[in-house]
């Protein structure tokens, strides 16, 4: 049996006295993502995902190739293409022809 509720809820208390909307945090979200995008820094290890996409997206529309391919290898030195287990396999039986 569960002892009853006292009326509290845990975890972190609203941010202006009541819960935020959807719309509200939505808002909020699309705010905070359009000022550090424009206010941050231009040493590309410091900015974050989604700041890199956002900024591959506005490249893409702009045209600019050379900052599309600049940003998209900032995203491939952070995640380096995954060698599945065909690619393993392949390596596998390359070496053993050769020893």
């Amino acid at each position: 049996m569960h002892p009853p509720d006292p009326g509290t809820r845990r975890g972190r208390p609203p941010k202006y006295g009541r819960a935020m909307s959807d719309a509200e945090r939505a808002r909020e979200y699309r705010l905070r993502r359009r000022q550090r995008a424009a206010s941050g820094s231009q040493v590309l290890q410091v900015q974050t995902d989604t700041i890199l996409l956002d900024k591959i997206r506005a490249a893409v529309t702009a045209g600019d190739r050379a900052l599309v391919a600049t940003l998209a290898a900032e995203l491939v030195r952070r995640y380096p293409p995954h060698e599945g287990k065909r690619a393993g396999r392949a390596a596998r039986a390359g070496l053993e022809r050769e020893g």
